[in-house]
């Protein structure tokens, strides 16, 4: 059966002296690998008409499930240029790839994770400098889509509004939120548990909240809400420690 979708490339890897598998996110289909045999002979149909990040159409033969499909034809939609020429971008953009493509299912519907990436990797595709909330925005949303958003608005143990109280708390990641402190020191200590200070938990709050990107954080501001995240993150996706391209994709962020 031949099908057709729409299509974000998220990894390329040579199989051949001729071919070479491509991995990508669909939102009907999920996660799907595709054979695109012949690639680098000369004047090939498919010769240039992918690369990463790119948005496409793709036409392939559905082979059974669990298996690598055979790539037919390959429409580009979203070429996004800018990430070829902004490195730092571009190490951004590997970041939210590579998470999708280890968080993601085959063959299963996940049009809001499409959604995710596309946006994310689009507001990339400019000539301004990237920064590290562009990461923290892209986690926290992806967090939401996956079922594993963090809780920040009320104490995850009393259920107490904390929107409306001057206190820090603590973040657990075990726990997926905040506890208030009064919680804590009666009942839930652990040594996983990280201290929130108020304005970084207002300031998690808002970018779980919104799109706008214009938020002003300071160094330790950033510090903070990052470790913060890796410690959500690494706590609910089983495959997170071996991400290196966040840590290596906030090292260049912070060399700006």
């Amino acid at each position: 059966m031949i099908t057709k979708t729409n299509a974000i490339i998220l990894r390329i890897v040579d199989f051949s002296n001729t071919s070479q598998i491509i991995t990508c996110l669909t939102k009907e289909y999920g996660k799907i690998t595709l054979s695109a045999k012949g690639v680098h002979r000369y004047k090939t149909f498919n010769n240039g008409q992918y690369d990463l990040f790119n948005e496409t159409e793709v036409l392939y033969y559905n082979k059974s499930q669990n298996s690598i499909h055979i790539l037919k034809e390959i429409t580009p939609l979203k070429l996004r240029a800018e990430l070829k020429k902004n490195w730092r971008a571009a190490a951004l953009a590997s970041y939210f790839t590579d998470l999708i493509s280890k968080v993601s299912l085959p063959y299963h519907h996940q049009e809001e994770v499409y959604e995710i990436l596309d946006d994310s990797l689009e507001a990339l595709n400019t000539k301004d400098k990237p920064n590290i909330k562009s990461l923290f925005m892209f986690e926290l949303a992806l967090m939401k889509a996956l079922g594993f958003a963090p809780g920040l608005d009320s104490c995850l143990s009393c259920g107490k509004d904390l929107q409306k109280q001057q206190a820090s708390n603590y973040f657990s990641a075990r726990n997926g939120g905040i506890i208030c402190k009064n919680c804590y020191t009666k009942q839930m200590q652990n040594p996983n548990d990280l201290y929130m200070r108020k304005d970084v938990e207002n300031i998690m709050r808002f970018m779980q909240k919104t799109s706008n990107s214009n938020l002003k954080l300071s160094t330790n501001q950033e510090d903070e809400v990052q470790r913060f995240m890796h410690n959500f993150i690494h706590h609910h996706i089983e495959l997170y420690e071996y991400i290196k391209s966040r840590e290596i994709a906030i090292q260049l962020l912070k060399s700006l």
